[in-house]
């Protein structure tokens, strides 16, 4: 895992001897170029370190010349951002820029704006810079080798109520519910091959059935009768939590967030899968859907638990998940929402579905929902 540490004499030897290709090296400096300039004029130079080792480095940097960028006083820059070419397509560019902003909320609480130029030209570390969640404001100036855009990250914002989903975010179900599925399918003479039912996992059991097999409202409600009876002995527990979970929802706990398990799930199925796998002490509640096949769509279930918790604001919330359901729910009320790539929606479905953020790992996520970082905790 990659950490965040202010420059030590330890790292310099390391740093200076950082090379990058040809077309980065047009557009930032190498840590030998910026880095006495840095410590001399009162800027921060930081370091990306994995297993003790300098893989990245950038630096911090605030005052009055900001105002060309921004009109803000409390903004800080980030520039001469690189990451070694020998440690290059490891993601560790990403897990830094997701660490910066509780890095930068501990060390300098006064900042409330992370701030950076990146050329038009620069198309990679746009990108990059896209996927951690900078805003392009439509702010450019003209840089040393050609034009800018300068990029906002707010620091205002912090999550406290958080929304999970239960299949495929907190747990994977695969086996219990296809063996649930197949079940059900058995009932009415029908073998289907696992491969074909991983749609299953995530969206309300009435819209799979329906749009899977073309059924009528008769006949998917004995199917979802059938399924019932094999995922209430048996398919619950032929589940397991993600890696990492546990510990993740033990951070949120320590930050005081309140956390609430938002599911299509019925409430029954999800307040007895949470409590056998131990998830259930995380959560204040758990809301799923009524066995009646009433509130099983994601915005209905998420707009119930806003009534539930008036006092958080809506830009205090965010909805998790890993399918376009729960992002969709999100957006219809009015909160942000993040898409977990380990689940079974892919990045395609999740940037289509317009998530506010998406992660690839649970620790990515630890890193966006955690408001101050314990750097010994991220080695």
């Amino acid at each position: 895992m990659v950490r965040l540490a202010f420059f030590e004499e330890k790292y310099r030897e390391e740093l200076c001897r950082f090379e990058l290709p040809e077309e980065q090296a047009q557009f930032t400096g190498l840590p030998s170029d910026v880095l006495d300039e840095a410590i001399t004029s009162g800027q921060h130079p930081i370091v990306m370190v994995h297993e003790d080792t300098p893989v990245g480095f950038f630096v911090l940097k605030m005052g009055d010349n900001l105002q060309q960028l921004v009109n803000n006083e409390r903004a800080m820059l980030i520039r001469a951002l690189s990451v070694n070419t020998a440690h290059q397509g490891k993601g560790y560019a990403k897990v830094g820029m997701l660490a910066l902003p509780a890095f930068v909320r501990e060390h300098f609480p006064e900042v409330d704006e992370l701030v950076l130029a990146v050329n038009m030209r620069n198309i990679a570390a746009q990108k990059l810079y896209e996927h951690v969640n900078f805003v392009d404001k439509g702010i450019r100036r003209e840089g040393p080798v050609g034009m800018q855009k300068i990029l906002q990250y707010s620091l205002r914002k912090e999550y406290k109520l958080v929304l999970f989903d239960l299949d495929g975010t907190l747990t994977d179900p695969k086996e219990g519910i296809i063996n649930s599925v197949q079940y059900a399918l058995r009932q009415f003479g029908v073998e289907e091959k696992e491969e074909n039912l991983l749609s299953f996992i995530g969206p309300p059991l009435q819209e799979s059935f329906a749009e899977h097999f073309g059924w009528g409202e008769e006949q998917v409600t004995q199917a979802i009768t059938y399924y019932r009876e094999y995922f209430s002995e048996r398919g619950m527990i032929e589940n397991e939590v993600y890696e990492g979970i546990s510990q993740l929802l033990e951070m949120l706990r320590e930050e005081e967030k309140t956390l609430v398990v938002a599911t299509s799930k019925p409430t029954v199925f999800a307040e007895k899968i949470a409590e056998h796998f131990q998830l259930s002490p995380y959560f204040s509640s758990i809301v799923g859907s009524n066995l009646d096949g009433t509130r099983r769509d994601k915005a209905e279930i998420i707009a119930y638990i806003l009534e539930q918790y008036p006092t958080f604001k809506k830009d205090e919330i965010v909805m998790i998940g890993d399918r376009k359901h729960d992002l969709i729910g999100a957006m219809k009320n009015g909160v942000d929402s993040v898409g977990v790539e380990w689940g079974y929606g892919d990045r395609a479905e999740l940037e289509s579905a317009k998530a506010t953020h998406v992660v690839a790992s649970v620790e990515e996520l630890q890193l966006l929902l955690k408001k101050t970082l314990q750097l010994e905790q991220q080695k």
